[in-house]
């Protein structure tokens, strides 16, 4: 699973148009999920409400979340 990082997207190269689409944003982004179709897709999308998305999120903005760190994040504990 992919999440946004607020953090990577602004130490990344990124387009002053995604800038400025998305700087607004970034609070509200940070964190969510990033669902992208296939591993070789280099972007993907967010949905941020029913029925609003953004896109495109690149995957060097994400962090890549492990199983055992989602149920750590959601406060389970870590017997699988």
């Amino acid at each position: 699973m992919y999440v946004f990082s607020k953090e990577k997207f602004k130490q990344s190269d990124v387009y002053e148009y995604h800038i400025k689409a998305y700087s607004k944003h970034l609070d509200e982004m940070d964190g969510k999920d990033v669902h992208f179709k296939d591993s070789k897709y280099k972007y993907g999308e967010m949905q941020m409400s029913s029925n609003t998305y953004l896109f495109p999120i690149y995957r060097e903005w994400c962090n890549n979340i492990e199983r055992f760190e989602q149920l750590s994040l959601l406060g389970a504990d870590n017997k699988c």
